[in-house]
């Protein structure tokens, strides 16, 4: 049986197992049953099932909080009228080469919501007077886009952001983005001359062709 660090609460808000309260009720994010914290000086802190099921996917779960916590990150940012900042990371030197402003008073989050017939991010971005598309996020927890994804967001031009969570570095994103990977963008690290960027069917870091930006926006300085 699996056991996690995170778990939600009667409100759909991921509570660290650190924050829970004894007797509040709280559920799986994978197969949606109920969840108990074990707090104690013997065992590192974790939530269990309270009932033994067939609850496997631990990597759903890590999943669907990394979308939770980002798009919980846009809403606290519209809320404070702040900013959500993403940031690009050189692959080489780890430095800071590129940010998009996702501001809270001009864009919100949804997950899973069709841009294009056949391009469904795990995260986009959108802007609030308009319901344009600023950019987007896919959450790789084992298996990377598919390649018609990646030939979608080539042909339509839209920019999106790699995430690889971990459970000890998930709860940072209510904070922002930080990734060295992503689709659709053209920074050159000023240090080592390392550009991130996008070319033919495949996605990684450390290379790049230009690609215009999709409706000429450049989010990225």
């Amino acid at each position: 049986m699996v056991s996690y660090p995170y778990a939600l609460d009667n409100e759909g808000r991921v509570i660290p197992v650190r924050q829970a309260m004894s007797g509040a009720m709280y559920s799986c994010l994978a197969c949606k049953e109920r969840l108990v914290p074990r707090h104690g000086l013997q065992v590192e802190w974790h939530y269990y099932h309270y009932v033994s099921g067939d609850c496997t996917s631990s990597e759903s779960s890590l999943h669907r909080i990394t979308k939770r916590l980002i798009i919980a990150g846009v809403e606290s940012a519209r809320r404070a009228k702040t900013i959500y900042n993403a940031e690009l990371t050189c692959a080489t030197c780890s430095t800071v080469i590129g940010r998009a402003e996702i501001k809270g008073v001009s864009h919100y989050a949804l997950d899973e919501h069709y841009l294009t017939p056949k391009l469904r991010p795990d995260i986009s971005f959108l802007a609030i007077d308009s319901d344009e598309p600023f950019g987007t996020v896919e959450v790789v927890v084992s298996s990377p886009p598919s390649p018609d994804a990646l030939a979608e967001y080539q042909r339509e031009k839209i920019w999106c952001l790699i995430v690889k969570p971990t459970w000890d570095t998930v709860w940072t994103l209510r904070n922002g983005i930080r990734t060295n990977e992503g689709i659709n963008i053209d920074v050159k690290c000023s240090k080592c001359a390392n550009t991130l960027g996008f070319t033919g069917k495949r996605w990684y870091p450390g290379t790049g062709n230009y690609r215009k930006r999709w409706r000429r926006r450049r989010p990225w300085s």
